[in-house]
């Protein structure tokens, strides 16, 4: 099983309604409950770890776990509100304003965290959690109690509308780093977390610290893999795009569901990765990343349509 753990939030996404008028349209979104998603509808034995609010929200969130094929016996209902998140998608990447004080995603604990049974043998983290206490050193906790256990996997997906605290937010995402086996960044993360520092830098110093597996995505350029002794390329797809709300979370989910489905679920496995390997995943992410960018909002793909 692959346990992806964090938020499940509403997107706020621009329309236009019936009488012309600029309006909202509700997305059901957040980064895990993405990958979550993509990994259900991928065919991959996937579960959601965190809490999810008791409102009208949050019950379409678990609905649409359920419906996708994603396990929701690790989701803890709280009576705290479902975070929002408002879409501005005029940009090249998406930006958000959060409205996440006091929700179910920000406030969950350690206490709120249902265990992980012994099937899972990834757990997948990152994204808005780390943007704030108590849900940043609630998954920081968890990963690293989890770490000698079951595989890593650890997506930053930066937020800086979020980060307030920058400095405070950098430390939290260094320190979810040290307790990854895979990462994976778009190149926009990394400019964010390491101004000016190439990915090459970057991947050497996670590697070096402790990872097995660095990948950095570059949008319609594709994505670069990194290992110990290689460095392997995968080239973008030509889509038309509707937009790339939820396009890195699709392709983690499809990383994830290459590795496991080859075999990869414990560190050994993740230590033998060969180029051959890697090239295939990479390929087979980059193939279920393009797909989701031809809809909108986060709406990732059933295998049947990579």
């Amino acid at each position: 099983m692959i346990v992806s753990a964090g938020e499940a939030l509403i997107d706020l996404m621009p329309a236009v309604a019936a009488d012309g008028a600029m309006a909202l349209r509700p997305r059901l979104g957040g980064a895990p409950f993405n990958v979550a998603i993509a990994l259900g509808r991928l065919g991959a034995p996937a579960a959601m770890l965190g809490a999810i609010s008791t409102d009208a929200f949050g019950d379409a969130l678990v609905e649409a776990l359920e419906d996708s094929n994603v396990s929701t016996a690790l989701v803890t209902r709280v009576a705290r509100p479902t975070p929002l998140a408002i879409v501005d998608i005029a940009a090249d990447e998406p930006r958000y304003a959060f409205y996440d004080a006091g929700t179910a995603a920000r406030g969950v604990t350690l206490r709120e965290l249902k265990p992980l049974p012994p099937e899972a043998r990834w757990l997948s983290f990152g994204s808005i959690t780390l943007a704030g206490d108590p849900a940043a050193s609630t998954m920081i906790a968890r990963a690293a109690a989890s770490r000698a256990e079951r595989l890593i996997a650890f997506d930053p997906n930066v937020r800086p509308a979020l980060a307030g605290g920058a400095a405070h937010y950098r430390r939290n995402l260094e320190a979810a780093l040290a307790r990854a086996d895979l990462v994976k960044l778009s190149a926009a993360d990394l400019a964010w977390l390491r101004p000016d520092q190439p990915a090459e830098t970057f991947a050497a110093e996670c590697l070096a610290q402790g990872a097995a597996f660095v990948v950095v995505t570059q949008g319609e350029n594709g994505a670069t893999g990194f290992l110990p002794a290689a460095r392997v390329e995968t080239a973008g797809l030509p889509v038309t795009v509707a937009d790339t709300v939820g396009a890195g979370d699709a392709f983690m989910a499809g990383l994830l569901a290459a590795l496991y489905e080859g075999g990869v679920t414990e560190r050994a496995d993740l230590a033998r990765l060969d180029e051959a390997t890697v090239a295939q995943a990479l390929a087979f992410a980059n193939r279920v990343a393009a797909r989701a960018c031809t809809r909108p909002g986060a709406d990732p793909p059933h295998r049947s349509e990579v």
